[in-house]
């Protein structure tokens, strides 16, 4: 019979090949992905993305009220180009120029991937070790939830689209870094303070975060209020006051020295990178009014029922929330569902202030799987924290049926996440068709995008993606395409 150490060793060695199964899986999903058309403009740069870069903070915004696009997002921009203008070339060294494009951007979403399950794991544990088996049973709950194909359209972090991941999922990782140690000393009673160096790296952390991406500014903006609210509520009670006005007074005093000035810090810097983003070209050039952006709101909400995977996971979520209240003896029970409370306020306050960060014509309904991705990572959150409580403090009956609903719940979305490994195959053509050409304009025949949000008539319409194809060493001369009209 096995020793406990044993059996211990055992569930981390099927939970870390689990884990890597998944994750060489992921890779596969990824690397099968057509490439997308912000990717020329980005990389090269050219157009708009030249601006932001020279422009990295948003001077010229508070100087001449300039508008131009990405106006607080260069550390997005500016991390993008310098791993696309290097990492191919690594790749280049056992494998031709078309694959190690497609490679590198596998790559880039995969890690990526792996960074915020790992950091989701750290919060559901307190624990930062790798190998621990707390960390490598929440690592095997909640990565299945990460939806490559399947349920993407809906619910997933890592998009198809190379740019959207790198300017939404990669940000979104940098807000959860920033605020591990805030959460693993409060919740989880596991940091007594900040170090030196840890306090330089959150300062540069803080910078960075903030220009680098639309989302990042207004979440920190968001969850730090709500952090100053509740040392307000909690701190009210011990303020020895006579009238109304004077516990209020003392109590805010009270929480603001006991308040991390470097959350406060982020406040400012935040509020800054939010103020230039509202000159964003792209939301000004396509605005519609404040009233038409909050009437489209519930046809945002309608993309989640489209297909079952949100719908399970909030159900599995309120399931566990029913549990969780049958242990009101357990401290740690409640924790989780005061938690849950203020996330409910979290999203509530993030889902009224959406409509202020502009229309774009492609999300009709402001809600999107991108815009809205800090509540499905706060919702991916709860069903892990809550799941592997519930495993744990179970009576031993109730802990196998739950198991087995876990079970199944999690194997839903494995067999989902059906991948469409022919996904790419077309641009895979295409771009051979080009290499292999000998005339200077080619004409593609199959009718699918190459580097391209559309296919187009004008060969003009292909000199930023042959600039780069041609860098890439894809393209060994100077060539331009189009698509025949219909």
């Amino acid at each position: 019979m096995l020793k406990l150490s044993s059996r211990r060793g055992l569930l981390v060695i099927i939970f870390f090949v689990l884990f890597i199964s998944d994750t060489v899986y992921s890779f596969l999903q990824h690397y099968s992905v057509s490439l997308d058309g912000d990717m020329p403009s980005i990389i090269l740069p050219s157009g708009p993305s030249m601006t932001v870069l020279k422009d990295p903070f948003g001077f010229n915004v508070i100087a001449h009220d300039s508008v131009y696009s990405a106006t607080n997002r260069f550390f997005a921009h500016w991390s993008m180009r310098g791993y696309f203008r290097s990492m191919p070339f690594v790749f280049q060294k056992i494998t031709n120029p078309v694959n190690s494009v497609y490679l590198s951007c596998a790559l880039a979403k995969t890690i990526i991937q792996v960074l915020i399950i790992y950091l989701l794991a750290v919060y559901i544990t307190g624990k930062t070790k790798l190998f621990d088996n707390d960390v490598l049973f929440a690592v095997v709950l909640i990565t299945p939830l990460f939806q490559a194909f399947g349920y993407n359209g809906q619910m997933g972090i890592i998009d198809k689209t190379l740019t959207y991941t790198w300017f939404y999922a990669l940000p979104m990782a940098l807000v959860l870094m920033f605020f591990l140690p805030f959460f693993l000393k409060g919740f989880h009673n596991k940091i007594s303070g900040l170090n030196v160096l840890q306090i330089v790296l959150l300062i540069i952390l803080i910078i960075v975060l903030s220009f680098n991406g639309p989302l990042n500014a207004p979440v920190v903006l968001i969850v730090c209020f709500l952090i100053f609210i509740y040392n307000l509520i909690n701190n009210y009670r011990t303020v020895p006051a006579k009238s109304f006005t004077i516990p209020i007074i003392a109590n805010f005093i009270k929480t603001l020295k006991k308040y991390p000035w470097i959350l406060i810090l982020a406040c400012i810097v935040c509020l800054y990178a939010f103020y230039i983003g509202l000159n964003n070209n792209d939301i000004v050039t396509q605005n519609i009014s404040l009233w038409e952006r909050y009437a489209r709101l519930p046809k945002g909400f309608g993309q989640f029922v489209q297909k079952p995977g949100p719908g399970l996971l909030l159900l599995m979520i309120i399931a566990n929330i029913i549990l969780l209240h049958r242990q009101k003896n357990n401290p740690t029970a409640m924790k989780i569902l005061n938690l849950l409370l203020w996330f409910g306020i979290f999203t509530v306050i993030y889902i009224i202030l959406l409509p202020l960060g502009g229309y774009k014509s492609y999300r009709p309904g402001i809600i999107r799987r991108d815009t809205i991705m800090p509540v499905i990572l706060g919702l991916f959150f709860f069903y892990g924290i809550s799941a592997m409580y519930l495993i744990k403090y179970l009576t031993a009956t109730r802990r196998i049926i739950y198991i087995g609903i876990t079970i199944l719940f999690l194997s839903v979305f494995t067999f989902a996440d059906k991948t469409d490994f022919k996904h790419n195959a077309c641009e895979r053509r295409a771009l051979e068709t080009l290499a292999s050409s000998k005339e200077q304009i080619v004409e593609l025949k199959e009718n699918c995008t190459v580097m391209s949000w559309y296919t187009f008539n004008d060969y003009e319409n292909s000199f930023d993606i042959e600039e780069l194809l041609h860098y890439w060493g894809i393209l060994q001369e100077r060539k331009w395409f189009y698509w025949k009209k219909e």
